[in-house]
């Protein structure tokens, strides 16, 4: 009985020598498995098995033809159901790749529920999707290097969408700025009165939304809009298309970010319908101006790039105001400069209105004054507000 003693108590004493030697060590679990075996329509999958891993990657292949859209992406969520994953609130986890042929799309982070979505598969039938995952864990890091570059730039806001529905989709600024551009397609003319509008989201501050022109302008088929580099670094953008009515017809909308070091070229103008170029004819005797104004609330800017004006008879001044009517003077002519030949002013760089506090807004107002008695005058500007 006593060397029976002495041997469990010299067993206890390895035990415990052995687990305070320092922690144990595991290998990350990995897993993979099909998720769509050619499927011909959008599909949502069920619930991706789910023990923990941080790192997901899903590569697709399209077979047996070309279809017209493809729009594919991993969502999670912290409050669906895990027999289907079709409840619950969910977020996209990766971009939304569009390539029609094949892909991949890579998604960080732990959550209770994953799930794939085949947001769009138009024109699949014939055509197949086939779509694989594998996922893994790590220390927590940006997979900058396991990225394709067009999955950093391009974003996906919306793919063969009902034009005769609003569709609205948040994408991240890749790089901090909101400089790139953004392609638009419609299958066809849509609706009077549809819209297009961006809602840039600075940190504290978003803007209300700023229109980047009508969508039913007549195209039929790709535009592209160019959007500058915003004053202050950019977080996200909303992409948003108002429907003006009924409709068959499809949309589609993809921001292209231009990577650090590139931006719009320096001779180009930033497109701004907000504030579309124009002129303006005054009433005999009497001043006409234009402002531009940025959104309340917002680190806009109004900026002009070229000034022309001229009088029917008489002579006038060109002034220039930052702040909107009684607002610090910027610029001016001499008082009888603007005559009946055109004066021609241009800024290389464009001449800006200064930040206000966010509860203005803020303005650049240019106005030639009268021409005199019975002449009218006329005021044509390059500007936009951004």
């Amino acid at each position: 009985m006593k060397n029976a003693f002495l041997t469990v108590m010299l067993l206890l004493a390895i035990a415990t020598s052995a687990s305070a030697q320092g922690p144990t060590y595991t290998v990350p679990l990995t897993q993979s498995n099909t998720i769509f075996n050619a499927v011909t329509a959008a599909t949502i999958s069920g619930c991706l098995s789910n023990q923990g891993q941080n790192l997901w990657f899903s590569n697709y292949l399209v077979s047996g033809g070309t279809p017209n859209t493809i729009q594919y992406r991993l969502e999670y969520s912290y409050n669906s159901d895990a027999a289907t994953c079709t409840t619950g609130t969910w977020f996209a986890m990766s971009d939304d790749a569009t390539d029609l042929t094949q892909g991949e799309v890579i998604g960080v982070g732990s959550y209770p529920f994953i799930r794939a979505n085949l947001v769009s598969c138009d024109g699949c039938n014939p055509a197949t999707f086939t779509a694989f995952y594998n996922a893994s864990s790590s220390t927590n890091a940006a997979l900058y290097g396991f990225y394709n570059p067009s999955q950093q730039v391009r974003k996906t806001a919306f793919v063969s969408a009902a034009a005769n529905a609003n569709q609205t989709t948040t994408v991240a600024c890749p790089y901090g700025s909101t400089s790139g551009f953004l392609v638009f397609n419609s299958t066809g003319t849509l609706p009077a009165n549809s819209t297009l509008s961006l809602t840039l989201h600075y940190g504290s501050f978003s803007t209300s939304g700023i229109g980047i022109g009508p969508a039913s302008l007549g195209y039929t088929g790709a535009f592209t809009i160019r959007i500058p580099t915003g004053s202050t670094p950019c977080t996200t953008v909303d992409v948003k298309y108002t429907s003006g009515g009924a409709s068959t017809k499809k949309v589609s909308a993809l921001y292209f970010f231009f990577p650090p070091g590139s931006t719009n070229p320096p001779g180009v103008q930033p497109d701004s319908p907000t504030f579309p170029n124009q002129e303006v004819t005054s009433a005999v005797n009497t001043a006409v101006s234009v402002t531009l104004t940025g959104a309340t609330g917002t680190p806009q800017r109004g900026y002009v790039y070229s000034v022309s004006a001229r009088c029917s008879a008489g002579t006038a001044q060109l002034t220039i105001t930052d702040g909107g009517g009684g607002g610090t003077q910027i610029y001016s002519t001499a008082a009888t400069q603007v005559g009946t030949s055109n004066f021609d002013k241009t800024w290389p760089v464009g001449l800006s209105s200064n930040p206000t506090p966010a509860t203005l807004p803020s303005q650049l107002t240019v106005t030639l004054g009268t021409c005199g008695a019975g002449n009218t005058g006329t005021l044509d500007i390059q500007g936009s507000v951004f």
